[in-house]
């Protein structure tokens, strides 16, 4: 009989992108390589994704989030081509089904993205994979801290083991929560770190937390370098660029925010140069604050909505420069930095701030121009921007090349260590 179970408990799964995902699964993986059984409970979002499936050796099982699939549905829905009476009606009856389901769903204080994803059926669920498989412990992931809320209920149950995973932070996170969080979840965040068992960190995160009052709850705390600077498969062919010659293409791929990575002076700044350098930016976040932004720089700034995980990447492989757009935060660094080393492709970052949690890592990769905003001098900046891309365009560098200048970001060290802190939870 295997002895060695884990549930996790996440918000997002594949074939949907999520920095997150994309750092939690290589762990998870690896898990079920070392004998691990891993099951995981995550969201439904669409109607064409099934309710459970194995994926890598892993159990997956999705909830219905009826708030999601009715808007998914209805953008997959308004893509057929129709008569304009009938694309004005479907358009006036996704309005109110919209409506409906943001008034039927609506709340005020917690994840309200994540709110028609049923925190009592997703506990229900636990509940029963549970009592049939009796896990050695449950994994929850943040964000959403809906997986905690739902790890803390499982917990009073059943007095299984948690392992708290926070990549991106609770009560500080104002790009998920508004400038009002701390004051309203610090103590849940407390409350949660008082009831899990052992809390993985990134290392900026657990440096942060060093100047909070969170630091009572270090020796509860282990610090994991994010687990997604690994080779990557190849989906060029599924990539959304259409090259042309002469032109030179530059790949975003990631959230943004208007608070914590806005991406404007990205924009501006790509928006003044040579028409042929175009910037691809892909992202499902909201984007309403760039419409007009979006129709001033259109000639060479094009930015797509949510696209799979693979296409993601595809576009990524096909870019001659890949662009990340730093936090201005100094606690988060944005999970995609590792993946774009790991492809070993020229990248340019745009930093906000003097203590940029990205930075450290750039300085060690042989081919990353910085471009600090809080500097300004945009024509300096645009000057050197140029002078970079058209050095360094052609230039690459292996995986293999990459990781011996920073092996402590090699998958084998980082999935050690998360090893010997799912076994040390086991055998408590």
């Amino acid at each position: 009989m295997n002895n060695k179970k884990l549930l996790v408990i996440l918000g997002e799964f594949f074939p949907y992108p999520s920095s997150n995902i994309n750092c939690i699964v290589p762990l998870l993986e690896y898990l079920y390589k070392e004998g691990w059984q891993v099951d995981v409970v995550t969201r439904r979002h669409s109607i064409t994704t099934p309710e459970y499936e194995k994926y890598h050796g892993m159990t997956v099982y999705r909830i219905n989030d009826i708030r999601t699939m009715n808007t998914i549905c209805w953008q997959e829905h308004m893509k057929i081509d129709l008569p304009i009476i009938f694309r004005w009606m479907n358009y006036c009856c996704m309005a109110l089904s919209k409506i409906y389901f943001y008034l039927r769903y609506y709340q005020s204080i917690k994840d309200n993205r994540y709110s028609a994803w049923s925190k009592e059926e997703v506990l229900n669920k636990c509940l029963s994979l549970h009592e049939l498989n009796v896990y050695n412990a449950v994994l929850s992931l943040s964000t959403p801290a809906i997986t905690h809320y739902i790890a803390s209920e499982l917990k009073k149950h059943t007095s299984i083991n948690w392992i708290l995973y926070e990549m991106d932070p609770f009560c500080y996170n104002v790009a998920a929560y508004g400038k009002n969080a701390y004051k309203r979840f610090s103590l849940v965040q407390e409350r949660f770190f008082k009831e899990c068992d052992e809390i993985i960190v990134t290392p900026a995160l657990g440096e942060f937390y060093q100047n909070t009052n969170f630091r009572s709850f270090s020796s509860k705390m282990i610090e994991l370098p994010l687990a997604n600077m690994i080779p990557i498969e190849d989906f060029k062919d599924m990539g959304l660029i259409k090259r042309k010659e002469k032109e030179v293409y530059c790949v975003f791929g990631g959230a943004i925010d208007p608070i914590i990575r806005n991406p404007i002076f990205a924009i501006d700044l790509f928006h003044s140069l040579h028409k042929n350098i175009k910037l691809f930016i892909i992202t499902q976040s909201n984007i309403k604050f760039l419409r007009k932004k979006i129709d001033e720089t259109a000639d060479n700034v094009i930015i797509y909505g949510r696209e799979s995980r693979n296409v993601t990447y595809g576009t990524m492989q096909q870019a001659d420069i890949l662009i990340n757009i730093g936090n201005t935060v100094q606690f988060q660094v944005p999970g995609k930095i590792f993946e774009y080393m790991a492809m070993g492709k020229p990248i340019v970052h745009f930093s906000k701030i003097q203590e940029d949690p990205c930075l450290p890592y750039l300085k060690k990769y042989p081919i990353a121009y910085v471009i600090y905003e809080y500097k300004g001098g945009i024509e300096t900046q645009k000057k050197n921007l140029l002078q970079f891309i058209y050095e360094k365009i052609n230039v690459s560098y292996t995986y293999d090349e990459i990781i011996s200048r920073m092996p402590e970001l090699s998958g084998k060290s980082i999935n050690r260590k998360f090893l010997d802190t799912v076994l040390n939870i086991r055998e408590r």
